[in-house]
C-alpha cells in the first residue's frame, strides 16, 4: 500500500503533525505500536507554548482537552530547596489581562487518546494503532515501511515520532552517539489520597544530591497527583542511583512531605522513560525523513518538558512536506529549512539549559545555584523567580543573581 506520508508514532507530535497534514489536504497514514488508550511516563504538564501550538493545529482542541477527567488549570509552582521554606512562584495568564491559565495538567493517557481520535477522524488521514513498525528501508524512490505483522507500506516522506531510543532512528542514519550528560531518566507514579495538595499549584523539590534533576508533583483534576523524579543519566550512573529509591528518599527526608503521603495510595507500579535532552544540537532530517518530538531530542534540561517542542516540530515537519509537494522546496532545501526553523523557534527555551549543562554536573555549581535560590526563599523573592521564568534572556538574570556584587544586604 502506498501513502505520500507515513507518520510513525501516535503521540502528541505524530497526531498534531497529522492534523496539520489533513488541513493541507495531504493523504497520510499514522502507525502507532500500541493500542489506545496507552500510557506513557510524563510530568503531564502543558505550558503556554504547547497551548498555542494546539490552537494552531485546531482551535477546538483545548476545549475538548478541558473536558477530560484529569484536566487541571495550573497557576504556579511551589518551590522548596533542601529543607527551607516553600516559595510560591505564580504564573501569568495565557494572554495579558486574560483569564485562561497558561499551563495545565492532564494525564498523558487521556490526552494522547483524545489527540489520536481527533487526528484519525480527519479527512486525508488513515490511522492504525497496535501496528509496530519493525524496519524502514530506503529505496531508489522513497521508503518501504515494514511492520511486525508483515505488512509493508511505500511512502515518499516519513515523520518519525516514536520516542528517543527508537532503533528506527539509527536505521535511517540519524542516531547520534549517546552522551550520558545529554540524556535524562524519569520515573512517574500516580498517587491518590495525598494530603495538602493545592489544586492549582505544582510542587518542585530540589536537593544538591539529585542535581541535575528534581522531584516534582503535579495535581490532577480527578483528585490524584503525578509524582515524578527526573535525573540526568550521568548522575544516575556516577552515583549508582535507583530512581525508585531516590523517590522514596525524597519522601523520607522531608518530614512534611512524608506526612502528606502517609495514607496515600499508589495507583499502579511506577513507569520510567529515557529521554534525549536538547542540550546539544542534533541532526533532525534525512532525505525525506523528519524527526519530531522525543525522536529529535527536544527535551528542555531546565523544565524537563518536551511537549511544546514536540508540537512545534510537528507543525514544521508538516509545513516542510507541504512545501515539497507544492514545489516550494526540494528535498534538501526542506530539510535545511526544517532544521533551522525548528532551532530558531525553540532557541529561547533551550539557551539556559545548553549554557548550564556543562556546569550542572559539578557539585560546587549546584551548591551555588541552590544557595542563590535558597536566599530567594528566605527573602520571599517570588518576584525574582517569576522574572526569571518570563525573562527573554533568563540566563543573564540568573547570572546577575549569582553575582555576589549584585546582592543587597
Amino acid at each position: 500500500m502506498d501513502f505520500p506520508v507515513i507518520i510513525v508514532g501516535g503521540g502528541p507530535s505524530g497526531t498534531v503533525c497529522s492534523i496539520h497534514l489533513s488541513s493541507a489536504g495531504i493523504q497520510h497514514l499514522i502507525l502507532e505500536s500500541e493500542k489506545f488508550p496507552r500510557d506513557k511516563a510524563c510530568a503531564d504538564i502543558l505550558t503556554s507554548k504547547a497551548i498555542r501550538e494546539l490552537n494552531l493545529a485546531d482551535a477546538r482542541l483545548i476545549k475538548e482537552i478541558e473536558k477530560l477527567p484529569s484536566y487541571q488549570d495550573i497557576w504556579g509552582t511551589l518551590l522548596k530547596i533542601e529543607n527551607n521554606e516553600v516559595l510560591d512562584i505564580p504564573y501569568h495568564a495565557l494572554e495579558k489581562d486574560g483569564e485562561q491559565a497558561s499551563s495545565f495538567a492532564v494525564r498523558r493517557k487521556e490526552l494522547d487518546e483524545l489527540l489520536w481520535n481527533e487526528a484519525s477522524s480527519k479527512p486525508f488521514c488513515s490511522a492504525i494503532d497496535g501496528e509496530h513498525v519493525k524496519h524502514i528501508e530506503k529505496k531508489q524512490q522513497g521508503y518501504e515501511v515494514k511492520t511486525r505483522n508483515g505488512i509493508s507500506f511505500r511512502t515518499s516522506f516519513i515523520v518519525l515520532a516514536a520516542g528517543s531510543h527508537n532503533r528506527l532512528i539509527k536505521s535511517i542514519g540519524l542516531k547520534d552517539k549517546e552522551a550520558e550528560r545529554h540524556t535524562a531518566i524519569g520515573l512517574r507514579a500516580y498517587y491518590s489520597g495525598v494530603k495538602g495538595l493545592k489544586k492549582d499549584r505544582c510542587e518542585l523539590y530540589l536537593r544538591k544530591d539529585t542535581m541535575p534533576g528534581g522531584f516534582y508533583i503535579a495535581p490532577l483534576g480527578d483528585g490524584s497527583c503525578n509524582v515524578n523524579v527526573v535525573l540526568r543519566k550521568d548522575l544516575v550512573k556516577r552515583k549508582d542511583l535507583n530512581l525508585r529509591e531516590v523517590m522514596a528518599v525524597c519522601f523520607a527526608q522531608d518530614s512534611a512531605l512524608a506526612k502528606r503521603f502517609e495514607n496515600a495510595v499508589m495507583e499502579s507500579a511506577p513507569i520510567g522513560q529515557s529521554l534525549h535532552l536538547a542540550t546539544i544540537k542534533r541532526k533532525k532530517y534525512a532525505e525525506g525523513v523528519f524527526l519530531c518530538g522525543d525522536s529529535g531530542g527536544l527535551i528542555d534540561l531546565i523544565s524537563a518538558n518536551g511537549i511544546p517542542q514536540a508540537l512545534c516540530s510537528a507543525r514544521l515537519a508538516a509545513t516542510s512536506i507541504a512545501g515539497i509537494i507544492s514545489g516550494v522546496y526540494n528535498l534538501e532545501e526542506a530539510g535545511v529549512w526544517y532544521g533551522m526553523e525548528l532551532e530558531r523557534t525553540i532557541a529561547s527555551d533551550m539557551k539556559m539549559g545548553r549554557m548550564l549543562s556543562p556546569l550542572m554536573g559539578l557539585s560546587w555549581f549546584n551548591a551555588l545555584i541552590l544557595g542563590a535560590l535558597s536566599r530567594g526563599q528566605g527573602q520571599g523573592e517570588g518576584g525574582f523567580m517569576q522574572e526569571l521564568l518570563y525573562a527573554e534572556e533568563p540566563w543573564k538574570a540568573l547570572i546577575q543573581k549569582l553575582n555576589p556584587l549584585q546582592r543587597t544586604h
